[in-house]
């Protein structure tokens, strides 16, 4: 069913410092919805969930679609009011799976070399994400890097880093988040669509609105999706959220205003 009052979008970047979620925190990202649905009236029937949007193409906005995914199958304890949602992924162009330079941005190719210019190892500390990250280890999507292989240098020399396992996927890490996003899709068939922005740009979401009857979000080529109940940022930097929530207008103002740690 739609809201009368559809709730604000709701994004994953920390106001005060303007730090960038780890995607364990994805989790936390995905209870703050079930939280605020659950305020909501009318969000389901029963039948028909819950309309999310989801934007990002990183960890973050993976994890999230997972987490909401499982609760709108009703594999968790918790989230009841995610029951039958449908969750729609919106990817783009990510940091972890493009060719090198503006004019060559076009998927890894097997066999031949690409840049990676994201995070060059991640780390997984939350439970949730453990048990994900040890089933893409099984799938043949990641391996754990020989201990003592990364660590900073200082005026001691080398220095190992320890205390967590440091993952990095096979082949590269946008051909791993690739892969996991079209595995998510599959697995979780009916309650998951997933719309890339790329390689086709024109699919790109790139504005935001509000209309009576909730979110609208727009693509490069002009195609429109929604209405959603909530939209939730998965990416984090200024020059990519300022301009997108500046297209919401008024509606998305006080948003804007938070993550810029400008708030009151």
């Amino acid at each position: 069913s739609v809201t009368s009052n559809p709730p604000p979008t709701v994004w994953n970047r920390m106001a005060s410092s303007g730090r960038r979620w780890q995607a364990k925190h994805a989790k936390v990202m995905a209870m703050d919805v079930a939280s605020a649905a659950a305020e909501v009236m009318q969000i389901s029937n029963g039948v028909d969930g819950l309309r999310i949007a989801i934007i990002g193409t990183g960890m973050a906005a993976v994890m999230c679609t997972r987490s909401l995914a499982r609760m709108a199958r009703g594999e968790t304890a918790g989230g009841s009011a995610i029951r039958n949602a449908h969750i729609t992924l919106c990817t783009s162009r990510g940091k972890l799976a493009t060719q090198m330079g503006p004019k060559n941005q076009t998927a890894p190719q097997p066999g031949k070399p690409f840049f990676d210019y994201g995070c060059q190892y991640f780390t997984a500390t939350d439970a949730t994400f453990r048990q994900e990250v040890t089933r893409w280890q099984a799938l043949g999507l990641l391996s754990a890097l020989p201990d003592g292989a990364v660590g900073r240098i200082s005026s001691d020399g080398f220095v190992a880093h320890a205390g967590e396992i440091c993952w990095a996927g096979n082949g590269g890490m946008g051909p791993m988040l690739a892969q996991i996003i079209e595995d998510t899709a599959a697995e979780f068939e009916g309650i998951v669509e997933h719309i890339p922005g790329f390689p086709d740009v024109s699919m790109k979401v790139t504005r935001i609105s509000k209309g009576a009857h909730g979110w609208h979000l727009t693509t490069n080529g002009g195609s429109k999706l929604g209405p959603f109940d909530f939209v939730i940022g998965g990416f984090a930097q200024h020059c990519l959220t300022d301009p997108f929530l500046l297209s919401g207008g008024k509606e998305c103002e006080k948003m804007l205003q938070c993550l810029n740690g400008s708030v009151k």
